[in-house]
């Protein structure tokens, strides 16, 4: 058994000669431009579902993304209409702002 890469072989192919090597010649020539054409296809078929998969995930990602800017906008408004306790920290006020509030009260 010999093992053999594709430059290989087309080099040892291309140095035979005769009428029947010329049609193998034709033939390997024929199949490399079929198979070319073949992975172009698949190259640009398959570029196309990745941009249409692309697509879809932006799509989906600006849809959740929207669904829980809204959720969450909701959420805060029904927490600032609930009433409070007195001895319950205000959620709304920033760390620095509750440290002086408790300050003043003491």
């Amino acid at each position: 058994m010999v093992l053999m890469t594709k430059d290989g072989l087309v080099f040892l192919v291309m140095s035979f000669t005769g009428k029947e090597v010329a049609r193998i010649k034709e033939s390997y020539i024929g199949a490399l431009h079929a198979m070319a054409s073949r992975l172009q296809q698949i190259a640009v078929t398959g570029f196309r579902d990745l941009w249409a998969q692309r697509l879809e995930l932006e799509t989906r990602d600006a849809n959740t993304f929207q669904w829980a800017s809204f959720s969450a906008k909701r959420m805060l408004d029904r927490k600032r209409e609930l009433p409070g306790t007195k001895d319950e920290p205000d959620p709304w006020q920033s760390r620095e702002d509750a440290r002086r509030s408790c300050r003043h009260k003491t």
